[in-house]
Formats: structure tokens, sequence, C-alpha cells
């Protein structure tokens, strides 16, 4: 569960839809069809036109010593983190920590979410 003192969100850079990150890890991807049991899914990518250009377990996020960080988990399909004005970061296996505003955008499916943090009051 992310910390309890936080609310944390993606929100759709296209459409403006907001999910909710309500335990850790989060993964981001689409269910298998073929099971009938799937991974829970933080984030669903489905329903998007592309979402299933994405792998079912394309990326998770984590929360560890109290920071967040996102690792992609697509072998093929580059996941990138945008910074204000730092250069983007293509994510090869390796964690990356995000920060409240950071931009994430998966390649080949063409979808960008916002990272958000909110403290609770």
């Amino acid at each position: 569960m992310p910390s309890r003192s936080r609310h944390l969100y993606l929100r759709d850079m296209a459409g403006g839809k907001l999910y909710k990150l309500p335990w850790m890890p989060a993964i981001i991807g689409h269910p298998d069809e073929k099971k009938t049991h799937s991974t829970m899914l933080a984030v669903d990518l489905i329903a998007y036109a592309t979402g299933m250009r994405v792998s079912r377990r394309y990326a998770q996020i984590i929360e560890e010593s109290d920071q967040y960080l996102i690792k992609s988990l697509a072998r093929n399909n580059p996941t990138i983190v945008l910074r204000d004005s730092w250069a983007p970061v293509t994510l090869d296996g390796q964690r990356y920590q995000l920060r409240h505003g950071n931009t994430i955008r998966f390649q080949d499916s063409e979808l960008s979410f916002k990272f958000i943090i909110r403290e609770r009051r």
C-alpha cells in the first residue's frame, strides 16, 4: 500500500482520466484474455485504442524508503520518463525515481500519464 500520508494517481494526458494507485506494487498493463485469473492491475490499459500494444505486465510503480520508483517490465516496448527540463529517460529494466509531475510515456502505444502525489489531509 502507498504511504498512509499520501494518495497516488496517474492522469491520462490525452483524456484526463484519473487512476488512483491503491496498492503497491502498482502494475500497469492489460489483462490476459486467455486466463480466467489475471494479475491485479492498478491501471488497465485495455480500454484504449492502443492498449493492446502494451504488455500484460508493462510497468510497475513501487514504494521504497518513502520514494516512488518505476520499472519497465516490457522487454521490447520502452517506457520513457519525462521530467520538466531534464532530458527524457528511457527505462530498460532499471528502476527510476518518480517525482510529482513526472510524465510516464509508453512508447509503442503512445499513451502518456502524469504521476501525481497528493498529501492526505
